[in-house]
Parts: structure tokens; sequence; C-alpha cells
């Protein structure tokens, strides 16, 4: 179930999402500023937030399926980071709706995504698990960053 959700909410439904707002609705954007609004509501806010809930109520998962931990010492501190998955989540779902707080989102999220991504690329030791996670992370960290910067250019 973790590696359909993970390309559900990274790939499938934002870049549909876009999509449709782009080529169907015909929303008076460009298609990076659909994409990146798309990346806020379903990468940063629904991807953490379900993260957030599975990490506060099961971190076993996080801790033995990504981690490859063995022993149940980090519990309380994956624990704490569902807390801030849930934060993060709930601000980035709700910021697409109020005007002008999606570029916070975008920076919180993309700042989370691609430090995230940096470390699990540093590590030596990687499961198909955590090398998904750091490609997704990688990927929305960019598309996040390309939104962030061509919003702060488009303002000038």
């Amino acid at each position: 179930m973790y590696v359909p959700m993970i390309i559900l909410l990274t790939i499938v439904l934002p870049v549909g999402t876009a999509a449709y707002q782009y080529f169907v609705e015909h929303l008076p954007a460009t298609f990076l500023s659909l994409l990146g609004m798309a990346y806020v509501f379903w990468a940063g806010g629904v991807r953490l937030f379900l993260a957030g809930l599975r990490q506060t109520f099961q971190p076993q998962f996080t801790a033995r399926e990504i981690f490859e931990m063995k022993t149940d010492e980090a519990l309380p501190v994956v624990q704490e980071l569902g807390f801030a998955n849930i934060a993060m989540g709930a601000l980035c779902m709700v910021a697409v709706f109020i005007h002008g707080m999606a570029i916070g989102g975008a920076i919180v999220a993309g700042l989370y995504y691609g430090l995230a991504g940096l470390k699990h690329a540093m590590s030596e030791t990687r499961n198909s698990n955590r090398n998904l996670a750091m490609i997704t992370d990688i990927l929305i960290s960019a598309v996040l960053a390309a939104y962030v910067l061509t919003s702060v250019a488009a303002a000038r």
C-alpha cells in the first residue's frame, strides 16, 4: 500500500489536478503555477498529513520499513516527527484556499522534502522504500522550488 500511495500523491494526483485545471477548466494561470499549487496540496498537504497520522499511530512502520531500525527506542521520536508532519500537512492543505498562503506552504514543504531527500541520498544503506522516499522527496522539492522561484519572479 505504501508504494501506490506515494505514486498517487506524488505524481498522479498533482499532475492530474494541474492538467485538468489548465486544459479543461482553462484557469488563467501558467501550468507551472497550477502544478505548484497542486503539489502544495497533494504532496505537501495530503501526503505529509497521512504520513504524520501513520507515524503518530503506527510509528513502527517508519522505524522498521523505512529506516530499518530493530528496536523500539526511536518510536517516540518517530511519533513527534508525525506531529510535525500533521502540522505541515494541515498548513499545506489549507494554504491553497487562502490567497497568498500557498507560497508559505511550498517553502515549508519544499525545504522539508529537500532536506529529507538529501539525508536519504547520503545514507549508505537504503532499501527500496527509502529509495522511493528519496526520489520522490527530491522531485517534490524541485517542483516546489520552481513554483516558489517563478512566483517570486512574477511578483516583481
